[in-house]
């Protein structure tokens, strides 16, 4: 008897600790939560994965994957641009909604730009994909056209309205549409 009340002690007491671990980690987690939903609600420079909107980007050219020179924030023209790299599994998550997002441009693939950023090897299937979605321009990591658009993340997207950004973000939910003309 003496044993079995013994037993019912020890199993009390590991309950009782693994029910205050348990809290501490639920604590944690929380906490963590918290701090990526700050993180990723900024919408300031510093927070951003590149330039916020209402920046005014310099004229800025670009060779397509295909050898074609493109101007990327054209005048009078709205551009929907993305920034993809192989290696971010986020980026394969938003691939199909940019690629949807793009269908939704007025002047199709014409107004839309994918940046695949890595060396042509490794970004190939990722070209693949954005190929008759969008003019897709290969480049390395900090090429010119992440620096001029202060890509610090990927993936990272952009609207522009000429050669000013309108909004910019590592999401594509309520990402401004020009009307179709």
């Amino acid at each position: 008897m003496t044993l079995l009340a013994v037993a019912v002690v020890i199993t009390a007491v590991l309950c009782v600790f693994s029910l205050l671990l348990n809290f501490g980690v639920i604590r944690r987690l929380r906490e963590h939560t918290e701090m990526l939903t700050k993180l990723t609600n900024r919408s300031d420079a510093a927070g951003g994965v590149m330039h916020p909107a209402g920046t005014n980007l310099p004229a800025l050219t670009a060779t397509t994957a295909e050898g074609t020179q493109i101007n990327v924030g054209e005048a009078g023209r709205s551009t929907l641009v993305g920034f993809f790299t192989p290696s971010c599994p986020a980026c394969a998550e938003r691939l199909p909604e940019f690629v949807a997002l793009a269908a939704q441009m007025p002047g199709g693939s014409d107004d839309v730009v994918a940046v695949a950023v890595g060396d042509l090897q490794e970004t190939a299937d990722l070209r693949a994909k954005l190929a008759g979605a969008a003019r897709v321009v290969a480049e390395v990591d900090q090429g010119p056209v992440g620096r001029a658009f202060g890509v610090q993340g990927y993936p990272a997207f952009a609207v522009l309205d000429s050669s000013t950004i309108v909004f910019s973000g590592f999401d594509l939910h309520g990402v401004p549409l020009p009307e179709a003309v």
